[in-house]
């Protein structure tokens, strides 16, 4: 099947799902079908492997691409992309695939890079927002909820006199903020320039982005018409970031769009054609890249606005990125119940969406990853109109991709605010506390309504969800929060993470604040119990099960049935899972024969 073809059927499957109920699975049934693989990463737990014996025990053709990632800590990583995108029936095959490479090339782990439509368990993504009244007519109202006009007035009050902070509109400048998407649009909200030392300085720096679908320099967003391909999604979601405060566009009567990190830079990295669309592959190539300083000027945070299923390649990444003092913003996942990857990861601040009336959106994902929660239904963004020849507009969207860029855009000012202790940290190679620094200053400023609600909000004082993080996002609180380096390693000691498990062990978190600890062993134990049965001939062993850890993680984001019956086990609630009672939910032919053969030996 060719991959147009097999889009067009996966979205034909979605949109039919969508249209039938407003809590079907569609994501489940949709993934049954034909499964587009990009490339095969592998995995080995030695550096300095021979890129010529990897491709003699491929046995690949020498038009088959083979491409060594940078060495990371952990050991050497190979791409293998054959010349044409491959098609399996189904991702079990794919499965099968990699683990016959697994076997002919000794590699650690194998996985297949799958392209294919992000989750939708409940809602409507296509459906035309309700916005509450107050959101429709006072264009700030997400802006009032997190204090960022304070936030702005703390940083120009602090700067030194010639720092170009000090201008009002500028108070993020300097830091650059590389953002993962589909791509930029000169829209006039974003496509501005700032008057720095008497030069003109882009809002959209493109000269430093680049294009990984296209392997292009220029990241410009192609605009796919599709139903569900939402074209202009970056130029929307880095409108929440850096526009400049009031109105770019031209006429009467219209509603601006004003970023949080205004002065901030723009760096368009094109990882995806879509977000519906999910590629892992892509984004963790960017996000390497920016790990590894290859993005000029080396950007030190990032916003990602989608997300999807884990991957080991993914999670090298985004440990990469915060080892090397790179702050990750993602977003939790819209339309899902559970938090996706790359926010579920612990290297990864994970964002969930609020209203107008300061509580949690109801189409936003939660869980204990998230680590709080902005502003995300019926925000004002810049919008791109496809029925009127792609007219620049304005309009209000829902979704964790603004409550993203509200994050990230107070994060650009958060950065400013401690670059001095910042550049301390690197020098005492211990930039790798920056990630759980803002994590920790967000919890510590964090506001729940009732408590004391910001001026000019318009709060429903209901009791706070703690699945969406400890409350909602204050950017000037957040300045405001002293940071104690050593209790914050200490916090981040405390994390609990698996070598061995990386994928697994993010369905676990640990409150280090509440001083509470996961027994020894607990990670491999709940997963080695998913493969025991009572007419299985022999224990599951670690170094047996672990190869098939992203297959395992990938019915678990596939699979709502699957998926409650590892969270039981992750909760603690039914510790003696045997294998049939979590697998009976799948299909044998959503297993790869090699899982299948090994659950039945």
């Amino acid at each position: 099947m060719k991959k147009g073809t097999f889009f067009l059927v996966t979205c034909l499957v979605a949109i039919l799902f969508i249209a039938g109920c407003s809590h079907c699975k569609p994501y489940d049934d949709a993934a049954k079908g034909p499964v587009a693989v990009t490339a095969f990463v592998l995995h080995f737990e030695q550096r300095g492997i021979d890129e010529g014996a990897v491709r003699a025990g491929l046995g690949a053709p020498w038009y088959d691409s083979l491409v060594g990632w940078p060495q990371v800590e952990r050991g050497a990583v190979f791409e293998y992309a054959p010349l044409q995108t491959e098609t399996f029936e189904t991702a079990a095959k794919a499965f099968d695939r990699a683990y016959e490479i697994q076997n002919k090339t000794k590699a650690w782990r194998v996985e297949p890079m799958f392209e294919m439509p992000t989750p939708i368990e409940k809602g409507n993504p296509l459906a035309d927002a309700k916005p509450a009244p107050e959101a429709q007519v006072h264009d700030d109202w997400s802006l009032k909820q997190i204090r960022a006009s304070e936030a702005w007035t703390s940083i120009r009050s602090t700067c030194g006199q010639s720092s170009p902070n000090c201008k009002k509109g500028q108070e993020a400048y300097g830091v650059s903020i590389a953002h993962l998407d589909t791509g930029y649009t000169q829209h006039p909200e974003n496509w501005q320039f700032m008057q720095v030392m008497g030069e003109d300085v882009p809002v959209v720096d493109v000269a430093r982005g680049h294009d990984y679908c296209d392997n292009e320099k220029d990241p410009k967003d192609k605009l796919p018409t599709g139903l569900l391909d939402f074209p202009g999604h970056g130029t929307g979601s880095s409108s929440v970031i850096v526009s400049p405060e009031g109105c770019q566009l031209e006429g009467n009567n219209i509603k601006c769009v004003s970023g949080v990190g205004r002065g901030a830079q723009i760096v368009p990295l094109r990882v995806n054609t879509s977000v519906i669309v999910f590629n892992p592959r892509n984004l963790a190539r960017a996000i390497q890249d920016v790990a590894d300083g290859k993005i000029k000027g080396q950007p030190q945070l990032v916003s990602i606005a989608m997300g999807g299923f884990p991957s080991i390649a993914l999670e090298r990444a985004v440990k990469s990125a915060e080892d090397n003092g790179v702050l990750i913003i993602a977003a939790s996942g819209n339309n899902i119940g559970f938090v996706v990857w790359p926010a579920q990861f612990p290297s990864v601040i994970a964002v969930a969406a609020t209203n107008v009336h300061c509580q949690p959106w109801e189409f936003s994902s939660c869980g204990p990853a998230v680590a709080i929660s902005a502003p995300g239904e019926s925000v004002w963004r810049a919008q791109l109109d496809k029925k009127h020849a792609w007219a620049f507009i304005n309009s209000m969207s829902d979704g964790t991709t603004f409550a993203t860029g509200h994050t990230a855009g107070a994060a650009a000012l958060w950065m400013v605010r401690h670059q001095a202790e910042f550049d301390r940290l690197k020098q005492d190679k211990k930039q790798y506390l920056i990630t759980e620094a803002f994590r920790y200053a967000l919890k510590e400023s964090s506001w729940r309504p009732g408590t004391k609600n910001p001026d000019g909000t318009y709060c429903t004082n209901a009791a706070w969800d703690y699945r969406y993080g400890p409350g909602i996002l204050d950017a000037a609180r957040l300045l405001e929060v002293q940071l104690d380096f050593d209790k914050i390693e200490q916090i981040k000691m405390a994390r609990e993470e698996s070598v061995q498990l990386p994928l697994f062990s993010t369905l676990y978190r640990v409150d280090a604040d509440k001083k509470r600890t996961m027994e020894k062993g607990r990670f491999e134990r709940d997963y080695q119990s998913l493969f025991d049965s009572p007419g299985k001939k022999r224990a599951a062993r670690l170094e047996d099960t672990s190869r098939f850890e992203t297959e395992i993680m990938y019915l678990y984001t596939m699979n709502a049935g699957f998926r409650q019956r590892v969270d039981t086990q992750v909760r603690g609630e039914k510790r003696d899972l045997a294998a049939p009672s979590v697998f009976e939910s799948l299909r044998p032919e959503d297993l790869s024969p090699t899982l299948r053969k090994y659950l039945t030996q």
